[in-house]
């Protein structure tokens, strides 16, 4: 019986795009299924055939051979080389906390009311789509910092 629930999320400068239930140790095929079914068809109806830039951290899974092949085959999504260590640079950490803001406790809860409360908190947080801009707005800001910072931790 599965009793967590995890997720992979894709939002952008307005608002949410993709939010999947993952199994909890999600792998580099999982990961690239996700990102054929879901980012690919969404990012398409969003950006057209216009080249964007995908951010992800430096997660084993988001570096994987299998992972890698993914971009070559789809070169108009461009991944921005991410710092070694500035995880924290990456704006949906602030949609996950916002979410957690969000969030309505309720006790006993099973694996599809929790999956049906993430997707109800996520579906609001993409009402706000100011949210998302000035989160977007501030990725210049978060790189000037990185920069400053030689890679490591910044205040982001």
């Amino acid at each position: 019986m599965e009793t967590t629930a995890s997720f992979w999320g894709c939002v952008y400068g307005g608002g949410t795009a993709c939010l999947v239930p993952t199994t909890p140790q999600m792998n580099a095929a999982e990961y690239v299924r996700i990102l054929e079914e879901n980012l690919v068809p969404r990012a398409a109806g969003i950006f057209g055939e216009e080249i964007f830039y995908f951010v992800q951290d430096n997660a084993p899974i988001h570096n994987a051979n299998l992972t890698m092949e993914f971009f070559r085959r789809h070169p108009w999504i461009r991944r921005l080389q991410w710092p070694r260590y500035s995880p924290d640079a990456n704006y949906i950490e602030h949609v996950w906390g916002a979410m957690v803001k969000e969030w309505v406790a309720q006790r006993e809860r099973n694996v599809d009311q929790l999956r049906a409360h993430v997707a109800e908190v996520w579906a609001s947080l993409g009402r706000r789509p100011d949210f998302f801009r000035k989160l977007a707005e501030s990725m210049p800001r978060r790189w000037l910092a990185i920069i400053e910072a030689e890679g490591r931790y910044t205040h982001y």
